[in-house]
């Protein structure tokens, strides 16, 4: 039986990057919409069971139901990642910035650019000791106003246990402030610190999540 270490309280995580920012729906369209939040709510029930064959072909339905909801998309991201099948991935990545742009982007700005409406999971990468959950930055995160800027593209989210304090956040950090340079930072109580560095080249979600998780298998094992 595949563990489901921390997968019931992560299912908000998951997916609350990519909740719409829209009020509640009319009376007229309430039966509607709640048909369109169960085949969702199924949608996150088999990819928390990581059957994603399954739901890539539910999400695929669903998406031409309702093309304009972003979590459809989110959901497919998900599930082609779960089956390494990273370049149709890829492919649904820009579909979620081109319907993100057309429906999503303006309100976005005018709500002040939330912090948990910045970013979307696109892939979950289990181990014994950790979960990772993988996001990308609908816009990249830029850090102050002068250059160098310092520009995060992904958000790792890595929960080594249920409680609050078992969590770490690191992110992909860009700098020019010599030359290009990529590097997964993690800042924390005890300050900043470089983890996994890239050197010029900007890594693909995929390879830089490998790469994460095989730093932190090491560091655990020390």
């Amino acid at each position: 039986m595949k563990p489901r270490l921390l997968t019931a309280g992560l299912m908000l995580v998951l997916f609350s990057a990519a909740l719409p920012l829209s009020a509640e729906p009319a009376p007229a369209a309430s039966e509607t919409k709640a048909g369109e939040e169960a085949t969702l709510q199924a949608l996150y029930e088999t990819l928390a069971d990581r059957k994603y064959s399954e739901a890539e072909k539910a999400a695929r339905l669903a998406i031409e139901q309702y093309p304009e909801r972003i979590e459809f998309y989110v959901c497919l991201d998900q599930a082609l990642n779960g089956q390494k099948r990273y370049e149709e991935a890829e492919a649904v990545r820009n579909q979620i910035l081109t319907v993100w742009t057309a429906h999503y982007k303006e309100e976005f700005l005018d709500a002040g650019m939330p912090i948990r409406l910045r970013t979307w999971a696109r892939m979950v990468t289990y181990t014994p000791g950790f979960i990772i959950l993988s996001c990308e930055y609908f816009m990249p995160e830029e850090l102050g106003d002068e250059e160098p800027k310092i520009t995060n593209y992904y958000k790792f989210i890595v929960h080594f246990g249920p409680n609050p304090q078992d969590v770490r956040i690191f992110k992909l950090e860009h700098s020019n402030i010599i030359a290009d340079y990529y590097v997964i930072g993690e800042l924390s109580d005890a300050g900043h610190r470089q983890v996994v560095s890239f050197g010029s080249q900007k890594p693909t979600l995929q390879d830089a999540t490998a790469a994460l998780a095989q730093k932190l298998k090491e560091e655990m094992e020390k």
